[in-house]
C-alpha cells in the first residue's frame, strides 16, 4: 500500500462510512437468521433448533442497530485536558 493510499484509507469519511457498512451487514445477518429460524420452527421437528437460530438472530440484530459506532472521525467534541493529552501520546507528531 502506497502513502497516498494509506492517508486515503484514514480519511474521516471512509472510517466512519466502513464501521457504518459494518453496523449494516451485521443487522442484515441478524435479521436473516430471524427469517430461518421462523421458517425452521413452523415444522415441529426443527422447532428447538429455529427457536435458539432465531433469538440469536435478533440479538445479532439489535447489536447491529444499536451497537457503538467508534467515533474514527478525528472531530473534538469536548477540549478536556485528559483527552488531549491521551490522544497526543496515542498518535504522537500528530499536529
Amino acid at each position: 500500500m502506497t502513502s497516498a493510499e494509506a492517508r486515503w484509507w484514514n480519511w474521516p469519511l471512509v472510517r466512519k462510512t466502513e464501521s457504518l457498512i459494518g453496523h449494516v451487514a451485521i443487522a442484515v445477518v441478524g435479521f436473516v437468521m430471524m427469517i430461518v429460524g421462523l421458517a425452521m420452527g413452523v415444522t415441529m421437528v426443527l422447532l428447538p433448533i429455529g427457536l435458539v437460530v432465531g433469538l440469536v438472530g435478533l440479538l445479532i440484530f439489535i447489536g447491529g442497530l444499536f451497537g457503538h459506532i467508534d467515533d474514527a472521525s478525528g472531530m473534538r467534541t469536548t477540549n478536556r485536558r485528559e483527552d488531549r493529552h491521551a490522544d497526543a501520546k496515542a498518535h504522537p507528531g500528530a499536529d
